[in-house]
């Protein structure tokens, strides 16, 4: 999976499932959201902001602003996603009322900063916003499917080694083994040997963000020894 392809993934799940999230508006300083007085919802990809009608963030309204964002982590390298962009107030979000406010963060940049463990720098990737746009729910499941059939196509050797220990049979009794139900949360897989079809859950120790953390979790399930 390339970068290109990887890194909106990341940046749409590190707005919907942020560990941490940090909004700092021009003009008006820095502000921890997912507190009680600014909670950050995830809009379909657009960060939106719910926080009383006289806070400063409210108050702040059209100004720029520049989000900061720590993802959970799948495995791969810890990483800062960083959206920036003009504040919206948007009056006619349900949560509108008379003593709230409710702002949206059109992000005109998304920029990724990973650490290199091999140095003190921080390398920086820029995501399109068009490809974030596109890197929803429906994208995952695509994937999953492809991911799923190419392992079905390519890696019948593996599915059987698999279906061999958690059948504790030797790899030359199973007749064959096949991947379904592959989706963030885990898959399914489906094997014949000597006794007849049997189907095995494989559950991953936390949910897929994207692609290649997909891949990952069903690699280390796929090689784990037990």
């Amino acid at each position: 999976m390339t970068a290109s392809l990887e890194l909106p993934w990341l940046a749409r799940h590190a707005v919907a499932e942020p560990v941490e999230a940090t909004l700092l508006i021009h003009g008006a300083g820095r502000f921890l959201a997912n507190q009680p007085r600014l909670v950050m919802q995830d809009e379909n990809g657009r960060p939106t902001f719910v926080c009383a009608r006289d806070s400063p963030v409210a108050a702040a309204a059209g100004s720029f602003a520049v989000l900061r964002l720590r993802p959970r982590s799948d495995g791969g390298p810890v990483a800062t996603v960083v959206l920036a962009g003009q504040l919206a107030a948007d009056r006619t979000h349900p949560l509108a009322m008379s003593d709230t406010a409710v702002l949206t963060l059109a992000a005109a940049s998304i920029v990724i900063e990973q650490d290199d463990p091999g140095s003190p720098t921080v390398i920086q990737h820029t995501v399109c916003p068009q490809h974030y746009a596109s890197a929803g729910p429906d994208a995952l499941a695509a994937a999953a499917r492809s991911l799923q059939e190419h392992m079905n196509d390519a890696h019948q050797r593996r599915l059987r080694e698999f279906a061999a220990r958690r059948a504790g049979l030797g790899d030359d009794q199973i007749a064959s083994a096949a991947l379904t139900d592959l989706g963030r949360d885990g898959a399914r897989l489906n094997w014949i040997d000597t006794s007849g079809a049997h189907i095995a859950a494989i559950v991953f120790d936390r949910p897929a963000h994207g692609p290649a953390g997909l891949a990952r979790l069903l690699h280390a399930q796929l090689c784990a020894r037990r």
